[in-house]
């Protein structure tokens, strides 16, 4: 996390520079500190800013978001037990597959929770998302493989399939219900017993209760709902995680202060059924 910390900066930092030497605009602004702040902030509820094809923007979010999301799903795991109780006595790797998966959170609090609780187990990664600057975040053309899963996708051999922060921006776009009819057929490649971690913002107007009557609906148990108890969080049913802190190694003397407590976040976790 360190290194694509430091490397958002230095692009965030390269891009800038060159709009301003180019006298670029954005939306009829100069591109500088408040207005890329505006633009990211005003994303996460509106549909017309809810894009990430600009380097500025993708770099802004990696710094603010980034450790918090890797540490959200490393909490999640940790609450869930998910890796314990499934997978200890498999000795093939563990198949991952991410849909949207950006700059690979999922990948990074696997490993690092897997390494910090020793579990001796291997993973093979596969993460899918339509924006090619992550590739420049990344600092690889492996992750994530650019693709728009729209186009649909296969779940053959698939142990665990992570749906991050993915489904909020497509109901956003008003491409939820497409994503779902592809979420449909490849749930038939997906082997029996396979789970699904389903990521997403705790509020139901962003899709959470929506894609869980889909799931019901498709042969998908659920095995735990799970959120974190903050902000007066919807919590029904729910299971708390009660961890809410960064559990990331910020670069030391960074420019930025990348959000160090939770989000307002649900993972539905669910396994296929006969």
């Amino acid at each position: 996390m360190i290194e694509i910390l430091n490397r958002c900066e230095s692009l965030e930092a390269e891009y800038k520079n060159e709009a301003q030497r180019d006298n670029i605009l954005c939306d009829g602004n100069n591109i500088n500190t408040p207005h890329c702040y505006e633009c990211l902030s005003s994303g996460f509820y509106t549909n017309t800013k809810d894009t990430y094809d600009c380097p500025i923007k993708l770099s802004l979010y990696t710094i603010n978001y980034g450790p918090i999301y890797v540490s959200e799903i490393y909490h999640f795991l940790k609450k869930s037990q998910l890796l314990e109780n499934n997978f200890l006595d498999i000795t093939r790797p563990i198949e991952i597959m991410s849909l949207g998966c950006g700059f690979g959170p999922d990948d990074i609090a696997l490993t690092k929770y897997s390494n910090d609780e020793q579990l001796d187990i291997d993973f093979n990664y596969v993460g899918y998302d339509i924006e090619s600057w992550w590739n420049t975040i990344t600092n690889t053309n492996a992750l994530p493989i650019i693709y728009d899963v729209l186009n649909g996708f296969d779940c053959n051999n698939v142990d665990i399939l992570f749906i991050n922060k993915l489904f909020s921006t497509l109901k956003n776009h008003n491409l939820d219900g497409q994503f779902l009819t592809e979420l449909q057929v490849a749930l038939q490649s997906l082997p029996n017993g396979a789970f699904v971690i389903f990521n997403d913002i705790n509020y139901w107007e962003m899709g959470r209760d929506d894609f869980n009557q889909f799931a019901i609906a498709n042969s998908l148990e659920v095995i735990g709902k799970y959120y974190f108890n903050i902000e007066g969080a919807y919590s029904a049913n729910y299971t708390e995680i009660p961890y809410i802190d960064n559990i990331c190694e910020i670069p030391h003397n960074f420019t930025h202060s990348p959000k160090l407590t939770v989000n307002k976040s649900i993972f539905f976790l669910y396994q296929k059924v006969v």
